[in-house]
């Protein structure tokens, strides 16, 4: 199976990219499947990051892939998960390492029935990350908001697993490393992403598991 590995690379970032997109490759290829490697280079920051991973996702798709991996340029793929499976995406539970080298594994409740009300519940900092799967179709029907550029994977997230089948890794996929900074630029920058998060969660909380139509999605529901 062709997999499509999608990384943005934003300003401070570039000396990170070789290693992860290396190890994606790898661990894609030794789980006998073949790898798509799809670097989108943003070096000055003019593009934004969901910019950056739409202009990846649609690539990917056009070569042909039928899974793709979103992964930061700073982070580590450490598993691949059973893509046999149904549904449109696997998602990671979070896997940080901190500055004194200890790894903090946040596992989800056991019950797949109750993944979207435990999400919506626990918020964006014990939960998930970025690192997913998803079908190649389904990703590319459901792109990133490039207006966007704090909280957008947030918005992606919760916006894309309220009208698609999805699941959580039992274990996690990808190593987030909390030394790295984010990615500069003019689109970048140091802004609380859980505090961008949360005008999203607030809004999915309230409205509950019901999908949004794609000119609702258009404008800012939240």
């Amino acid at each position: 199976m062709k997999i499509g590995i999608v990384m943005p690379i934003g300003p401070g970032h570039d000396g990170y990219a070789a290693l992860g997109m290396g190890l994606a490759s790898s661990l894609v290829s030794r789980s006998n499947h073949s790898a798509s490697r799809h670097e989108v280079w943003d070096t000055e920051g003019q593009l934004g990051r969901s910019k950056a991973r739409n202009i990846g996702i649609l690539e990917a798709q056009a070569s042909g892939c039928a899974w793709i991996l979103l992964i930061d340029a700073d982070d580590r793929l450490i598993s691949v998960p059973d893509l046999k499976a149904n549904g449109d995406a696997i998602y990671t539970p979070s896997y940080v390492r901190y500055k004194n080298g200890r790894g903090r594994k946040v596992l989800h409740c056991a019950a797949p029935e109750s993944h979207w009300n435990w999400l919506v519940k626990n918020g964006p900092i014990r939960s998930l990350m970025m690192g997913n799967f998803y079908r190649a179709a389904a990703l590319a029907g459901h792109l990133f908001r490039e207006d966007l550029d704090h909280g957008e994977d947030w918005e992606h997230h919760l916006s894309f697993i309220a009208g698609h089948a999805w699941t959580i890794a039992p274990e996690p996929l990808v190593l987030a490393d909390t030394t790295t900074p984010s990615a500069g630029g003019p689109r970048g920058g140091s802004k609380d992403w859980a505090k961008a998060a949360e005008p999203f969660f607030r809004f999915w909380r309230k409205r509950g598991r019901i999908p949004l139509t794609a000119e609702e999605r258009a404008t800012d529901y939240w």
